[in-house]
């Protein structure tokens, strides 16, 4: 059962208990350079392996578009902290450093909240 306090105006409220992290859902996004969309594809690949061994990655799924050279990362980390270890990894790092030779632009990355929660 919950419990409550009363606010100085006599209201009930819910105390406060400590949140459970919530879980981070991202898209990430990279579009190739015309000619560079087999590059591209090799190199997010490489991402796949070492990102699922992680610590906190529930899941990372590489998709390509039905218009070839359009990838997305469909990513659900446990916490923004597991997230943050993510993108601060060597092997997230040295993909970064070698994605302006293979795409358009950088990684458009978004956070997305679920709604039907």
């Amino acid at each position: 059962m919950d419990q409550t306090t009363k606010t100085p105006r006599g209201k009930a409220q819910l105390a406060s208990h400590p949140r459970k992290p919530r879980v981070v859902w991202v898209i990430a996004r990279a579009v190739a350079q015309h000619g560079k969309e087999r590059q591209l594809r090799s190199l997010l690949r490489r991402m796949v392996a070492p990102t699922h061994a992680e610590q906190g990655c529930l899941i990372y799924d590489l998709y390509e578009s039905e218009w070839p050279g359009k990838f997305y990362f469909y990513e659900l980390w446990a916490s923004r902290r597991d997230l943050h270890r993510h993108a601060t990894s060597s092997h997230f790092q040295r993909m970064l450093q070698a994605l302006p030779e293979f795409a358009v632009d950088s990684l458009e990355v978004t956070f997305l909240n679920k709604l039907n929660l």
